[in-house]
Order: C-alpha cells, then sequence, then structure tokens
C-alpha cells in the first residue's frame, strides 16, 4: 500500500495507485470494469478483471478543481489507509474520495483450481478424462462458467417477472439445497426461496463475478465472450468524478510505478509547469522533505534534459546554500 502513502497526489497518480493498489494478496496490475448492478449516480462500484475485488467510490462532488486556478488539479492529500479503506482529501477545495475495497463472493481461489483441474489428459486421443471418469468427453471450463453465467443472468432477470416463482426440475438435490431450494413433491421439483435483497444481491455478486472469469479466460484462450460490452470501462466515470482526462490502462505495460515522479505526486506524461508546481506545493506541504522533493525533481530534469526544471532545482540549491541549509544531490 505504499504507493498511497507519502507526498500528496494529482488525480492522475492516484488514479495509478488505485490500479496499481494491493496489499496481502498477489501484486497486479487491476484491470477495472464498471459494476452493472451496483453502481449509481452516489456511488462508482469497480470490479477487477484478475481479482474480483470491488472497489466502490464515493466523492463529496464531482469534476475538476475550481479553486485551483493555476491548473484545476485536485491536490489529493491521503487521511485514511487500510486494508479495506482509503480515503483522500483536496487541500484546495475540500473534495473527498472515499474508497472501499471489498473481497469477492467467490473465493478466486476456487477458480483457479477448477482451471488446474478441469482438463486431465491421457495419451489416448480416443479416451479423455473430465475429472477422473473415464471416456467422458472433455469439458471446457471456458463453456461451463459461460453457461452458468447465463442461468444466472437469467435467473436474475427473472426475478420480477410472472415466472419468478416458477418451479424447476433438476437432478441434483444437493446443489439446490445450498442455493435455499425446497423439494415440493416427490418428483424433484423444486421451489425457490422468497427474494429478499440479501439474497438477490448475492446472486448478482455470483453472476459478476462469473463474467470476469470467462472474460478473462477468453482473452488468453481465444474464445469469445458472449457479450463483452455489458460491462464498461471505467475511465470516462472516473474522468467525470475525478476531473482529468488521464487512462491509466494505457500504461499497464510500464512498471507499477516511475518512483520519480511517484515522489512527487505525478505521473510522467505530465508537462513541466506541472511538475513544478506539484514540487512547489510538496515542499510547502512538507518542508522538512525538500531534499528528497529536490532530489526528485533534479533526476526528473535529468531524465528530461529539461531547462525549466534544471533551473529550478539551481535556484533552489542556491536559496539552501543562502539560509545555511546543505542540499546534496547525488
Amino acid at each position: 500500500m505504499i504507493e498511497f502513502a507519502g507526498c500528496a497526489k494529482t488525480p492522475h497518480s492516484w488514479l495509478t495507485a488505485l490500479v496499481n493498489y494491493y496489499n496481502e494478496d498477489k501484486k497486479h496490475i487491476h484491470e477495472f470494469f464498471l459494476s452493472k448492478y451496483f453502481g449509481d449516480r452516489s456511488k462508482t462500484v469497480l470490479i477487477c478483471k484478475k481479482c474480483h475485488k470491488r472497489f466502490t467510490l464515493i466523492t463529496s462532488e464531482h469534476g475538476i478543481c475550481v479553486a485551483n486556478p493555476e491548473n484545476n488539479l485536485h491536490h489529493l492529500h491521503t487521511t485514511t489507509l487500510t486494508k479495506t479503506n482509503i480515503a483522500s482529501q483536496c487541500c484546495y477545495c475540500n473534495f473527498t474520495v472515499n474508497v472501499v475495497i471489498h473481497e469477492p463472493f467467490i473465493d478466486i481461489q476456487i477458480f483457479d483450481d477448477l482451471q488446474k483441474r478441469r482438463f486431465i489428459l491421457t495419451y489416448s486421443p480416443l479416451a479423455r478424462k473430465t475429472n477422473g471418469v473415464d471416456n467422458e468427453p472433455m469439458i471446457d471450463l471456458f463453456d461451463t462458467l459461460d453457461t452458468f453465467s447465463r442461468i444466472v443472468e437469467n435467473f436474475i432477470h427473472s426475478i420480477n417477472s410472472d415466472d419468478a416463482k416458477r418451479k424447476i426440475y433438476i437432478n441434483s438435490k444437493v446443489f439446490f439445497d445450498n442455493l435455499g431450494y425446497k423439494l415440493v413433491d416427490d418428483q424433484n421439483f423444486f421451489e425457490p426461496p422468497p427474494f429478499t435483497n440479501d439474497y438477490i444481491v448475492k446472486f448478482q455478486h455470483v453472476s459478476e463475478e462469473i463474467d470476469m472469469k470467462v472474460m478473462d479466460m477468453s482473452e488468453k484462450t481465444f474464445k469469445t465472450f458472449r457479450n463483452p460490452y455489458k460491462y464498461k470501462k471505467p475511465y470516462q466515470r472516473l474522468q467525470f468524478i475525478l476531473g482529468t482526462e488521464y487512462d491509466p490502462r494505457y500504461r499497464t505495460f510500464l512498471p507499477s510505478f516511475n518512483p520519480i515522479y511517484a515522489t512527487l505526486g505525478c505521473v510522467s506524461d505530465m508537462n513541466d509547469e506541472i511538475l513544478e508546481w506539484a514540487y512547489t506545493k510538496a515542499i510547502e506541504e512538507s518542508p522538512e522533505k525538500i531534499p528528497e522533493y529536490l532530489q526528485a525533481i533534479y533526476e526528473v530534469s535529468k531524465e528530461r534534459n529539461s531547462e525549466p526544471l534544471r533551473n529550478l532545482v539551481l535556484e533552489q540549491t542556491q536559496e539552501g546554500a543562502a539560509d545555511g541549509s546543505r542540499i546534496t544531490l547525488l
């Protein structure tokens, strides 16, 4: 969680930190989609295709920072940082963004185990095994999950229809017992449980998480996900609430962070003017960290071969010499 610590962040850097957020789980770059069931005007719910965690963003307002006429960027200070909560506040306009992180409803390890065990090949092309059974047709986990996704989605959509309480026939009594269905006669007809809000929400979680796994597998197995457009990328929505056009998904091939820019709460494609502004804000808010921030802006000036930033470094080192403080650039 170190990416959210330290210097206050521009929305660009804050979003990059969110995309790269990890706690004790396996480190990865999140690929976010908007939840199709749980988001509304008051909150934005993101679900990661890889780990299935949900990130619920609640903001005090939407848009650019009108209190910062220099560049209209929020300057976001992290106020809370725990396993399940990240909260930040802009020091210009008191804009706040609160992120609540939810674990997936289905343990991601279940999907991983299924994917490892679903195919059990034998030496004979005529005798294959699925889950250890001889001479049974090979069952593709992608097709299985895709079909299950359709079943759950159709069930959710039927809740408010006239057929919502229709009895169903099934051979697997244990499976439907676990779902809360009741056997209503001796012909293996099952009646669904009452459709409480909690029950519906559980199915919605299951539907989205299965879809995320199917989408992930479709890319790796070159199969077509039946409806890739029902989940939208979140960056237009994030632009609306944070007032930034920055899209970190195009930078997923890069290392998780460029530490030089992250030290200043910035990202590498910001212009010199914004970097100078960020440096000035950083030393104003934390003067005890001037050597650290000056070292960062010095490294950036070398990387970019930027004359304005070199002049800023020269000016700052001369000021340090004048007031008796010692600043050594490595």
